[in-house]
């Protein structure tokens, strides 16, 4: 069964996690949300469609809300579709959200999982020590295997989110706060004397 996989990656953790999960399940597509914004008209030839994007401020990219709004007419889209949040500390209620702004395009989000990275908005804080890096990784990569056999057999899973109080709180009242600034905050990224010039960062 064929599958797409429509990804928003801001530094590259979620673009590892929809690779991952391609080669897990196999005969998948994997398409940038950014590209397909930019689409005059956007088609699906597959059976499943996937979402996978960060949670930025406990919630949903803007992006990415923007992105459902414009898939969500599309004639040949499944009605049933699952995504997955990356995140370096919890998600609170962003799948609840991503499930209410699928509803609301007439769409079911069939099954919500998050896959813990590192964090790396350095600008806030200071990236973790390798160690607990890989471990990490490592805890994402199990988690990802059991995503894949998850989506394969068709199964519905239940969003993963965190205790009622700590939804509202922050993918609730910080997030409304928060996101009309998330399109400004790349401005604290900056380069130096130690950049290699690899040019990782800009393509992905």
């Amino acid at each position: 069964m064929k599958t797409t996989l429509y990804y928003f990656s801001g530094t590259g953790n979620s673009l590892v996690v929809a690779r991952e999960l391609a080669r897990e399940l196999g005969d998948t597509e994997i398409v940038p949300i950014t590209r397909a914004l930019l689409a005059a008209s956007i088609t699906v030839n597959a059976e499943r469609v996937g979402l996978v994007f960060p949670v930025y401020m406990w919630g949903m990219p803007l992006l990415v809300v923007d992105f459902v709004k414009k898939l969500a007419p599309v004639s040949s889209l499944p009605s049933s579709i699952f995504a997955v949040a990356t995140c370096g500390g919890f998600p609170a209620g962003t799948l609840q959200q991503t499930a209410r702004l699928l509803r609301s395009q007439g769409l079911e989000l069939a099954a919500g999982f998050t896959v813990t990275m590192p964090g790396n908005y350095t600008p806030l804080y200071e990236a973790l020590p390798l160690q607990k890096q890989q471990k990490i990784f490592q805890n994402a990569g199990d988690k990802i295997k059991k995503i894949a056999d998850c989506i394969r057999h068709g199964e519905k899973h239940p969003v993963e989110k965190n205790f009622f109080l700590v939804n509202w709180l922050f993918s609730g009242v910080i997030y409304r706060l928060s996101s009309p600034h998330i399109r400004k905050m790349d401005k604290d990224f900056w380069t130096d004397g130690n950049c290699t010039g690899c040019g990782i960062c800009e393509k992905v």
